[in-house]
């Protein structure tokens, strides 16, 4: 469940099949309810990176994004992209998932003039896992976490993927964790939590689910990326 772009993009790495959506869109997945939002991609030097339509984006026939282009390459199946000048940013979307409890928003960054929705006068979102890779994503995080409550916040989008996984986490070179670590400290009411690639972790139940505020006694430290969860440290 994706934007067009992105199942289209799924179809053509082999899935399936795939259900696109647009910010509004409501989906039931067994006890999952997953709600569909706006979001913006944040800028990189100044610009969205690969903002462009399909038809722009220099790719043969059997590489073009629309579905025309595919049925004019007749009985070849259209390839994932193959170089930089393949790719196109698409419709970002965020997600509210919400079952068994638990709320979960979900996004891989922005930029501050699109910020999540306005939870404060709601049930505090459980878990946060907000794209932390470049500048404008950190720019937006204070107001971000000042929306959606949560109890727990994972910054995602942060490592080098152009590391093999099995090299483990390693931050990007344009991240800055100990920033993301400061605005996270100013909320003093959220768990910071990093995880290394394969390393799982269950939510917890909140304690109080109609408060849902994190026992300060039980808030621990450990060292980003051991798969452990995070305070942020005390301003």
């Amino acid at each position: 469940m994706a934007s067009a772009s992105s199942v289209d993009l799924a179809k053509r790495a082999g899935a399936s099949s795939g259900d696109a959506v647009k910010p509004g869109d409501v989906r039931p997945i067994g006890p999952w309810k997953i709600r569909v939002l706006s979001a913006t991609h944040d800028r990189l030097f100044g610009k969205v990176p690969f903002d462009r339509p399909p038809s722009q984006a220099g790719l043969s026939a059997e590489a073009a994004y629309s579905a025309e282009a595919a049925a004019k390459a007749g009985s070849a199946k259209a390839k994932p992209p193959q170089r930089a000048a393949d790719w196109i940013c698409g419709e970002p979307l965020a997600f509210l998932i919400e079952g068994n409890g638990q709320r979960i928003y979900i996004d891989s960054g922005g930029t501050p003039m699109q910020l999540p929705p306005n939870e404060s006068g709601s049930r505090r979102v459980d878990l946060a896992i907000l794209g932390m890779a470049l500048p404008d994503s950190r720019a937006r995080l204070y107001a971000a976490l000042e929306r959606l409550h949560p109890r727990y916040i994972l910054p995602s989008h942060q490592d080098n993927f152009f590391r093999p996984l099995s090299a483990g986490f390693q931050f990007g070179s344009l991240t800055d964790f100990p920033s993301v670590q400061r605005e996270c400290a100013k909320q003093n009411r959220s768990r910071l939590i990093l995880l290394d690639y394969f390393k799982p972790w269950t939510l917890p139940a909140a304690v109080n689910p109609k408060s849902q505020n994190p026992n300060p006694k039980q808030r621990v430290k450990s060292q980003p990326g051991n798969g452990r969860q995070s305070q942020a440290p005390q301003s």
